[in-house]
C-alpha cells in the first residue's frame, strides 16, 4: 500500500502525509570511511590457507586484503591477495613453506 501511495502522489510530501503514512528516511552521507580495525590472520584448515578477517566498517562495499612475502615494512612488497564485500576472506594456494604478512 506504501508504494502505491509513493507511486500515486509522486513523492509529494503533503500529499503522502495526508494518507497517514510517514516519509522514509532521506539517505545521508556516511563521510570518509576509517580503516578496518581488529585484524586477524589465523593458519587456514588447509596447507598453504590463511583465513583473515577484520571487524566490518560501516559503509564499505569491499575490502582489500593485501599480502607481503617479505619484510612487512617494505611497501614495494606489499601486493593485493584479494577483494572481498565481506570483512573476511580465506586466501588459498600460497606456499605453505613461507611465511607472509598481511593487511
Amino acid at each position: 500500500m506504501a508504494l502505491y501511495v509513493s507511486i500515486q502522489r509522486l513523492y509529494d510530501e503533503l500529499k503522502i502525509l495526508s494518507t497517514g503514512f510517514e516519509l522514509r528516511k532521506q539517505p545521508e552521507p556516511i563521510g570518509p570511511l576509517h580503516a578496518p580495525t581488529d585484524f586477524e590472520a589465523r593458519t587456514g584448515a588447509l596447507p598453504g590457507s590463511i583465513d583473515l578477517r577484520c571487524k566490518p566498517v560501516k559503509g564499505a562495499y569491499y575490502y582489500q586484503f593485501f599480502v607481503n612475502p617479505t619484510d612487512p615494512d617494505v611497501e614495494g612488497q606489499w601486493t593485493l591477495l584479494a577483494l572481498s564485500s565481506r570483512a573476511s576472506f580465506e586466501a588459498t594456494a600460497l606456499d605453505p613453506a613461507k611465511h607472509y604478512c598481511s593487511a
